[in-house]
C-alpha cells in the first residue's frame, strides 16, 4: 500500500490509522515504521528478480523537489510466453557534476548485478549529451527516443506560430488564475448547454503535445470562450486570424499527435514502427507542402515540418536494428518501407548474421535391425554420395530459405499481436524467431523511465522529504515492479 499508493511510512504511527485497523482486527498489529524501512521493504526488494536472454534498456534522468539528480534504468525481455516484460532494474542518485565515464560506470554495475552483461541488444535514450556517451561507452547499440525526436521537430515548427501560442497561454493563464473568470466560463457553458463544462488545458514548455491539447480545448470552447473574454474585460482577445492559425495547427498537428500516442506504449512492440510510421510522416509531409496557404506563419510552421522531418527521420530505415525488426514484424515486412532498397539492405543484415544463430535439431535416432550393417547396406553408394552436403548444412542458405517462405506468408492484420503470430509460428521460423526476442524487446522510446518519474515525483513530497536516497530507489523500483 505505501509503495503503490504513495503514503508515508509514517503513516503506521497515525493514531487514527492504527485505530481503524484495531476496529478491522483487533488482533493485528502494524509493524513499526522501522520495521517497515528497513525488513520488509528488502525483503520485496530482493524477491523481485526475473532475466531474459535478450534484453533492452531504456534510461532518462530527473530531478526531484529535493534538487536531488536520478538516473532511471529499466529492462524489456521477450519472455517465454512470447509476452514484452518491463522491469524496473534500479533508480540511482547521480551528480550532474559526473562524467559520462561515470555514468557509464554507474550503468555498467546495475547490469552486472542483474547479470545481464553480454545480453543487452540495445539502449533507447533522448539526445542528452552525457547519456549519449555514457552508452556509447558501455559499447552498448544506442537507440534514440523517437517521440523526443518527434518533440524536437514539432517544437521547432511551433516556434513559427509564437506570437498566437503565448497570446492563447496568456488567456488559459487567466482563467487558471482568475475565479472569477473562470466561473464564468463554466456558466456560460452551463446556460450553452454544455455537459459536464470543459476546463482550459495549459501547455507545458517541454511536451509539444501539450500545446496542441491546449489549441484543441481553445477551439472546442471557443464559442463561451470569446464570450466570457468579453464579458470579463480581458484585455488580450484573438482575432480572427489568430483563430484561422489555431484551427489549421491542430489539422497540421493531429497526424503527429497520433503518433506520439501510437509510439508511446511499452507494452506492445514499438521498435518495428518506427521505419512505417517515419514512412508515413514523410509522405504526410509532401502532401502538405503542395498545399496552398494564404496565411504566413502556417506557411512558415509547415516548411519548418517539412524540413525537420526529412532530416531526422528520412534515413531511419537504413538503420539496420530498424529494418530488421520492420521485417520480422509479419504485420509489415517490406511493405513498411519508403524505399525497396532499405528493405534489401535490411534483408541482406539479417542474413549476415545467420552463422550467429545455433538451432538445436529435435530429430529423433533412427532403430537400425539386427541383420543391418553399413558394410553391407544398399543405401551404401547413396550415403557416400550425399554424406558430406547432409554433414555440413549451410546455415546461410538455411536462413534464406526461412526468411524466404517468412516473406511470402500473408501479411497479418496492422491490429494483431506480433508476438502472439511468433508464438504460434516459433517453430515454424526457429532461426528467425532468435532475431525476434533479440529486436522486438527494444524500445522505440525512453517513455518508460519518463512514467517512473511521474511516480517518483509522487514519492519524494514534502511529506516524504525525509526520505534518504536508498529508501527512495527501493520504493521506485518496488512501484513499477509489483503488479
Amino acid at each position: 500500500m505505501i509503495v503503490k499508493e504513495y503514503y508515508p511510512f509514517s503513516i503506521v504511527e497515525d493514531k487514527e490509522f492504527g485505530k481503524l485497523l484495531k476496529m478491522l482486527n483487533p488482533g493485528y498489529d502494524l509493524p513499526s515504521r522501522k520495521t517497515l524501512s528497513t525488513s520488509l521493504l528488502s525483503v520485496l526488494y530482493n524477491d523481485i528478480v526475473e532475466n531474459g536472454n535478450f534484453v533492452s534498456i531504456t534510461t532518462d534522468g530527473w530531478t526531484s523537489v529535493k534538487n536531488e539528480s536520478y538516473i532511471a534504468v529499466t529492462t524489456h525481455f521477450i519472455d517465454n510466453d512470447c509476452k514484452l516484460k518491463s522491469y524496473l532494474l534500479s533508480c540511482f542518485m547521480y551528480s550532474e557534476s559526473h562524467t559520462s565515464d561515470n555514468l557509464k560506470n554507474e550503468l555498467l554495475r546495475v547490469i552486472k548485478e542483474w547479470g545481464l552483461e553480454h545480453r543487452v541488444s540495445a539502449c533507447t535514450s533522448d539526445n542528452a549529451p552525457n547519456i549519449t556517451k555514457a552508452i556509447d561507452l558501455c559499447k552498448w547499440r544506442h537507440v534514440r527516443c523517437f517521440a523526443h525526436s518527434l518533440n524536437l521537430a514539432v517544437q521547432n515548427a511551433i516556434k513559427e506560430i509564437q506570437e498566437v501560442k503565448e497570446k492563447v497561454s496568456g488567456i488559459v493563464r487567466h482563467f487558471k488564475k482568475s475565479s472569477t473568470a473562470a466561473g464564468k466560463l463554466k456558466s456560460i457553458q452551463e446556460q450553452l448547454g454544455y455537459s459536464p463544462p470543459l476546463v482550459l488545458i495549459q501547455d507545458v514548455v517541454t511536451r509539444w503535445n501539450s500545446t496542441f491539447e491546449m489549441f484543441q480545448r481553445v477551439l472546442d470552447l471557443k464559442i463561451p470562450l470569446s464570450t466570457a473574454l468579453a464579458e470579463t474585460n480581458y484585455n488580450e482577445y484573438l482575432t480572427n486570424n489568430d483563430w484561422i492559425i489555431i484551427t489549421r495547427a491542430c489539422e497540421l498537428l493531429k497526424p503527429f499527435k497520433e503518433i506520439t500516442t501510437e509510439i508511446s506504449s511499452e507494452k506492445s512492440v514499438t521498435i518495428s514502427k518506427i521505419v512505417v510510421l517515419s514512412k508515413s510522416l514523410i509522405k504526410y509531409c509532401n502532401k502538405i507542402k503542395s498545399e496552398h496557404n494564404t496565411c504566413m506563419q502556417i506557411s512558415k510552421m509547415i516548411g519548418v515540418l517539412v524540413s525537420e522531418v526529412d532530416a531526422r527521420f528520412r534515413s531511419l530505415e537504413l538503420n539496420p536494428l530498424y529494418a530488421e525488426s520492420t521485417i520480422l514484424d509479419p504485420r509489415f515486412k517490406n511493405y513498411g518501407f519508403l524505399h525497396q532498397y532499405a528493405f534489401s539492405e535490411g534483408k541482406k543484415s539479417l542474413i549476415s548474421k545467420a552463422a550467429t544463430v545455433n538451432i538445436v535439431s529435435n530429430t529423433q535416432e533412427v532403430t537400425v535391425l539386427p541383420n543391418q550393417t553399413d558394410d553391407d547396406s544398399i543405401w551404401n553408394d547413396f550415403d557416400s554420395e550425399v554424406g558430406s552436403i547432409v554433414q555440413s548444412s549451410n546455415p546461410t542458405a538455411a536462413f534464406i530459405v526461412e526468411i524466404d517462405k517468412y516473406l511470402h506468408e500473408p501479411l497479418l492484420s496492422r491490429r494483431e499481436d506480433p508476438l502472439l503470430w511468433w508464438k504460434l509460428n516459433q517453430y515454424v521460423y526457429p532461426r528467425l524467431f532468435k532475431f525476434v526476442k533479440k529486436r522486438f524487446c527494444i524500445m522505440g522510446t525512453s517513455v518508460p523511465c519518463e512514467r517512473i518519474f511521474s511516480k517518483a515525483g509522487q514519492t519524494i513530497t514534502k511529506k516524504r522529504s525525509r526520505l534518504t536516497c536508498s529508501k527512495f530507489e527501493q520504493m521506485i523500483f518496488l512501484n513499477f515492479n509489483l503488479e
